[in-house]
């Protein structure tokens, strides 16, 4: 079995953890993402952050480990899918569970904003989303629809990566 890896995760209980966890979690140095508190639900009656870790070289699971004891827990995984954990933090695919706020999450030297790009059934969705708020508008034409799309980042992007396609449908109206 391979207890080696570059990406971890982990989890640890605001109740077992020292009160200056952030300042310890800054301390490592390495490339990491810190959960916005998760409130107890269905699987965990107890409230909880999640951690997850990037080296830039391979580390042994015990390695890891030594820095969750740090934060008061031994809970550590090696992780292969990296985007899955990253959007995990927020639930961000689990629609069943609370949503949390991406802003919420603390970084520390790394860029995740990747990991939260428009997956290819999010964008054909958002397509749908555009022409559902074009047409319950009578937009009639592009200014009108970016308008309405002004507040929402991420419709706002769609409209202006699929503008060509847009324009074409709000000109066959």
């Amino acid at each position: 079995m391979n207890n080696r890896g570059r990406n971890f995760a982990g989890v640890f209980y605001p109740e077992s953890c020292p009160p200056n966890f952030l300042e310890i979690i800054e301390n490592f140095k390495v490339k990491c993402a810190l959960s916005p508190l998760h409130t107890p639900d269905e699987e965990c009656k107890k409230p909880h952050y999640h951690i997850v870790f990037s080296f830039s070289g391979n580390k042994s699971i015990d390695q890891v480990r030594e820095m969750m004891y740090k934060l008061g827990s031994s809970m550590v995984q090696i992780v292969s899918d990296v985007q899955s954990v990253i959007r995990y933090l927020i639930h961000k695919d689990n629609p069943e569970k609370q949503q949390l706020d991406k802003k919420d999450i603390k970084v520390y030297n790394w860029d995740i904003d990747k990991y939260f790009k428009c997956t290819k059934e999010e964008n054909l969705n958002n397509m749908r989303t555009l022409i559902k708020i074009a047409n319950d508008n009578k937009c009639r034409n592009y200014k009108e629809l970016f308008e309405l799309c002004l507040d929402d980042n991420d419709l706002l992007s769609l409209l202006l990566k699929y503008s060509y396609a847009i324009n074409l449908y709000l000109r066959s109206l």
